[in-house]
């Protein structure tokens, strides 16, 4: 396996209505509870009915070790919270898991059922891959590009080149839940981007690749591409 860089994973979840205590969160009292509990650096509660919050820790002790999985940003809303760590989705798992004790405390009671009516992923890394980057394009359009279009875009003192090309796909989703049509849930595109990484040269076959799954598939689906384009 290609070393990973910049391994980052967002989870999506969205609850049925009144299981957040999103009045309470929203009170000065558990925005404070938060910040306090997660160390953020960052509170926003400008973009009613939004609150985000930004850099903050999950500390573990793990066999007499302190361990921390860095939060990089937290959103919620009266029913959603996205959560945004760097690190893997085990530790994004990890990381909700005390995020949502937390909130769940601000109850009264416990609500009659707390699982999500939608879980989704997104996880992104930096990974040297064994191709270069016009093997993920059609050669008749790398040829194209590298012809026809530089040659109209050069003018007088110029010439244009291709520096890299990437690719971006646009995944839609359609329900196979009921829970999430009676619920008024309307299910986000989300992409599929392979492509260079930015700084870097392309002779480097340094690639940002990001999935709509969790990181294991992520990695499991990157090594596979690296068989396929090799």
């Amino acid at each position: 396996m290609a070393a990973i860089k910049e391994l980052r994973t967002v989870q999506y979840r969205i609850f049925e209505p009144y299981v957040l205590p999103f009045a309470v969160l929203m009170s000065s009292f558990g925005r404070e509870a938060l910040r306090r509990v997660f160390g953020f650096s960052q509170v926003d509660d400008s973009q009613v009915p939004e609150l985000y919050f930004s850099n903050g820790v999950v500390r573990l002790d793990e066999e007499g070790k302190d361990t921390q999985i860095v939060i990089a940003n937290l959103h919620l809303n009266e029913r959603r919270i996205i959560l945004e760590v760097v690190g893997s989705t085990s530790d994004a798992n990890t990381a909700f898991g005390m995020i949502f004790h937390a909130i769940m405390t601000m109850r009264k009671e416990p609500p009659e059922d707390a699982t999500p009516v939608v879980l989704t992923h997104e996880s992104t890394c930096v990974i040297h891959l064994p191709f270069s980057w016009d093997r993920l394009l059609p050669e008749p359009l790398v040829r194209f590009v590298g012809s026809d279009i530089c040659e109209a875009a050069s003018r007088e003192g110029t010439t244009a080149r291709i520096l890299w090309g990437g690719v971006g796909i646009r995944l839609v989703f359609s329900s196979e839940d009921p829970r999430i049509d009676t619920s008024g849930i309307t299910l986000a595109e989300k992409q599929v981007v392979i492509e260079p990484r930015m700084g870097t040269a392309a002779s480097d076959r340094l690639y940002f690749v990001r999935a709509p799954t969790d990181t294991d598939a992520l990695l499991r689906l990157t090594a596979k591409l690296s068989k396929v384009l090799k």
